[in-house]
């Protein structure tokens, strides 16, 4: 499921400053169709997020880049290694030591799982999800974006422009290292009653 724990501006349609009365007055008009808009303060900003999106099933996993593996410099078989930031691993245990880690239940501690075929485990779910009943348009697949949410500076406004629920697919760059992907559950069904 989606951790919401550790990135508070996670699923952010649009944010300004709290004393910027014109991006308020259109930004709150633009969303209004959303009868779940919530409005969170932190520190002088506002963000706009749906308490519907920040509810949706999401699944998340990491994905490694080409660009994170040396290239071979001559033809032939190669064996490829790239290796992942422990400071990703971190971020999903709560900033615990290894060995505090160690100690935990072995239900509690955090696994690791490899896929070595991408399109066939993307398929596998769409047909398991499928099978459960859900339409292929309920179904996103998408790469994280990383944004600096303070590019434009403390008075600065955003509008991400983001067709819902696609702001779970955008976070602040300081949590690139996570490098993800994401698989949003949004049922068409559900989505009727707003």
């Amino acid at each position: 499921m989606l951790r919401r724990g550790g990135d508070k501006l996670e699923g952010t349609m649009a944010t300004f400053h709290a004393f910027d009365i014109e991006h308020l007055i259109e930004l709150n008009q633009k969303y209004k169709k959303y009868s779940d808009l919530v409005r969170i303060p932190i520190g002088q900003r506002v963000y706009l997020k749906r308490s519907r999106d920040m509810e949706l099933p999401c699944f998340c996993f990491y994905i490694l880049k080409q660009s994170m593996f040396d290239c071979p410099n001559k033809e032939g078989k190669h064996s490829l290694k790239a290796t992942v930031p422990a400071s990703y691993f971190r971020d999903f245990i709560d900033n615990l030591d290894p060995q505090e880690v160690e100690k935990l239940d072995q239900k509690d501690k955090p696994a690791v799982i490899f896929i070595h075929d991408y399109k066939e485990f993307e398929q596998r779910i769409i047909n398991a999800l499928m099978a459960l009943g859900l339409n292929r348009e309920e179904i996103i697949i998408a790469r994280v974006s990383y944004i600096d949410f303070n590019k434009y500076g403390e008075y600065g406004w955003w509008d991400f422009e983001q067709r819902t629920p696609m702001e779970l697919a955008i976070k602040h760059n300081r949590f690139e290292n996570q490098s993800e992907a994401r698989i949003i559950i949004r049922m068409m069904k559900e989505l009727n009653r707003f």
